[in-house]
């Protein structure tokens, strides 16, 4: 008896705006945040949002954003000289109607400079197992030569769910962090083990008391001091598989080595599914089903077309890599389909696992013998 669960659901999906119209500031224009480009997306359902553009510089410094009405989602960063960059994030959103503004800054340029966005992509996904946080920290005072917590968030991930296949292993946790204060470009995330910047705001990850490496992230500062109230916001991504049923403490900090105090905030958008792969290689289910039963599982590309990669089995005491590590392998871009009958391979002795940030697993089923 084949037993099968699409957790991805390809009937909702929408594919909302698809724009490859670069719009760019005027030439030479010194200026703060300004739109340049706004969308208008109607949802009729809860739903994943994927956004993404083509932030671009020319002979120039500046930056560009997006926002969702009027909260920052995310940053590009500082840029400098010609410079482009892509710039990606999720958001969950309940039914309703949404304005997304594109916003560029451009605070130094040379002959014709300018600054742009282009290639503006948003979808729409839906996925079972899916949970959101949203968190707006507010105004917080961060004195000077002081670390200051300036979001301090508890969240409970899902129960491990009964599947077909078994029961949910690890949660993908998805988080979008937009890091910003009311008086210069100052900010800086900074990962573990790293010395703050002198005269910066110094943005600190911390699950509980243990502080962790951001898995991207961008100063809104340069070497470029000029119009140093523009283009404030900095830029930081995490993504890591945590447990079900668990409670995690988000922290963020920041540590202050300006010799003056700073009003900061922090804009955080956290995304909870485990059938989105992160950054890092995961075991998204454990096993459970009779020996005997053969195993299919579709992988997919998300909001890239990474090579993705699943391996059957577990790494050995002694490994020789994953020929003898493995029972079964499977790698590519595109949609992959892979089966696996468990004949003499014990279900129970085997690990699930799986890579290639950018895609999602879409379908798990087992053909029950």
């Amino acid at each position: 008896m084949l037993l099968s669960e699409q957790v991805r659901t390809v009937a909702k999906e929408e594919y909302l705006v698809n724009d490859t119209t670069q719009y760019e500031s005027t030439h030479e224009n010194i200026h703060n945040w300004q739109n340049r480009v706004t969308k208008q997306i109607t949802l009729s359902e809860a739903k994943l949002i994927y956004v993404k553009w083509n932030s671009i510089i020319s002979n120039g410094q500046g930056a560009t954003r997006a926002l969702i009405g009027s909260t920052p989602l995310a940053s590009s960063g500082y840029q400098t000289g010609y410079a482009n960059l892509d710039r990606e994030a999720f958001a969950f959103l309940a039914a309703g109607t949404y304005t997304i503004a594109f916003q560029s800054t451009y605070w130094k340029g040379g002959t014709g400079g300018y600054v742009a966005v282009k290639n503006i992509i948003i979808g729409a996904f839906v996925f079972s197992d899916l949970d959101s946080r949203t968190y707006d920290s507010g105004d917080v005072s961060a004195p000077a030569s002081q670390t200051t917590t300036v979001l301090n968030q508890n969240f409970t991930t899902p129960s491990a769910r009964k599947l077909a296949v078994g029961t949910i292993n690890k949660y993908t946790v998805l988080i979008y962090v937009y890091l910003t204060n009311t008086t210069d470009r100052s900010d800086s995330p900074k990962n573990a083990g790293e010395s703050d910047d002198a005269t910066k705001l110094n943005w600190k990850l911390f699950w509980g008391a243990s502080q962790a490496s951001w898995t991207d992230r961008a100063n809104d500062w340069g070497a470029i001091t000029d119009n140093n109230g523009y283009g404030i916001g900095a830029y930081a991504r995490y993504s890591a598989a945590l447990n079900p049923a668990t409670q995690y403490n988000l922290v963020i900090k920041v540590s202050n080595t300006i010799a003056a105090s700073r009003t900061v905030r922090v804009y955080a958008t956290v995304i909870i599914c485990p059938w989105i792969i992160p950054y890092s290689e995961y075991i998204p289910v454990n096993m459970d089903f009779p020996q005997g039963s053969t195993m299919y599982v579709v992988l997919e590309p998300l909001n890239l077309n990474p090579t993705m990669n699943l391996k059957l089995g577990r790494v050995r005491g002694v490994s020789f890599g994953d020929s003898t590590d493995f029972y079964s392998t499977s790698s590519g871009t595109g949609i992959q389909s892979w089966s696996y009958t468990f004949e003499t391979v014990e279900v129970s002795n085997c690990l699930l696992n799986i890579s290639g940030e950018g895609g999602c697993i879409s379908i798990l089923a087992v053909d029950v013998r």
